[in-house]
């Protein structure tokens, strides 16, 4: 699976809350209830650990005990997604949904499309989700905008997914997939300046990425704003909170905009040269005096 995914993943297991005063039945379907818990729990580990293969093994053994588990069809799915096989996990979103309809299981469902190159069928749920009653009282209705404008990026309609992912930044206008989504668009767009200020706005909704910071980097290279790159890249570097894996990425992006600085020469030195040679010309001929014309013979 690709280690950058650009469309929204939902891992959604629904919470257990326990209870002092329960009935002698509630308290043992209380403890099946948190032993289903602990092994979705597992499961979701093993995913966040991107090992799809123990995730399987274990769902294949879980779900022949119970098939009709949301949230076991929705993991199933995932785990699919996860081992690059966007067909078989569309089965298991499908079928989590007829279950359990969920805003989130939808969106799941939105991303396997959008994987196995369905991107009209992508964008035809994703707008009937976002009129259905189940999505009355998401919390998160930028994430179906930002899926519909995956769809459409991913499917060449520039126009339609750059729409689309203002609307999900009217949503939440610090949404951070959909500002460097849009902010990568512009770049397309030859809008350099559209996409500086939107790569600001990511790197402020995330001050640990180095993404938006890489890009801001790389557009100040491209203008010949060397010391603008640098002066960004250094910035990020001396941050406490990043990871040691994104430092040495900016340290190395550093040593890399120092090296293309050099190498370029600067024009306003060589113009400085030119002059003072010039100068020392005039001089040296103002002392000659002037030259004797020679008669031309035939």
């Amino acid at each position: 699976m690709r280690h950058y995914i650009l469309y929204v993943i939902f891992i959604s297991i629904i919470p257990l809350f326990g209870c002092q005063t329960i009935h002698k039945n509630d308290n043992q379907l209380s403890k099946q209830q948190e032993i289903l818990a602990s092994q979705k729990g597992l499961i979701v580990n093993y995913l966040n650990k991107s090992v799809p293969s123990m995730a399987l093994k274990e769902l294949r053994r879980l779900m022949r005990l119970h098939p009709k588990d949301a949230d076991f069809q929705n993991l199933m799915g995932l785990t699919q997604l996860a081992m690059e096989n966007p067909s078989k996990a569309s089965k298991y979103f499908k079928n989590s949904y007829k279950i359990n309809p969920r805003t989130s299981v939808a969106l799941n469902l939105s991303s396997a499309y959008i994987e196995d190159g369905k991107f009209l069928k992508a964008i035809q749920l994703l707008k009937k989700v976002n009129k259905d009653k189940v999505s009355e009282n998401y919390q998160y209705p930028e994430r179906i905008f930002h899926n519909i404008a995956l769809a459409a990026e991913r499917n060449r309609n520039h126009r339609q997914a750059v729409k689309y992912y203002q609307v999900a930044l009217s949503e939440n206008p610090n949404y951070y997939l959909s500002l460097m989504r849009l902010g990568q668009l512009y770049e397309k767009s030859k809008r350099p300046l559209d996409a500086q200020k939107t790569f600001v706005k990511a790197k402020n909704s995330c001050p640990k990425c180095f993404d938006p910071v890489n890009a801001l980097a790389m557009g100040f290279i491209a203008k010949g704003k060397h010391r603008s790159a640098f002066r960004v890249l250094k910035r990020y570097a001396r941050k406490n909170e990043i990871s040691d894996e994104n430092r040495m990425k900016a340290k190395k992006l550093i040593v890399m905009v120092k090296k293309i600085a050099r190498s370029r020469p600067n024009p306003n030195k060589k113009g400085k040269l030119a002059t003072s040679k010039t100068g020392k010309r005039k001089s040296q001929a103002q002392k000659r005096g002037p030259r004797k014309t020679r008669a031309t013979t035939f």
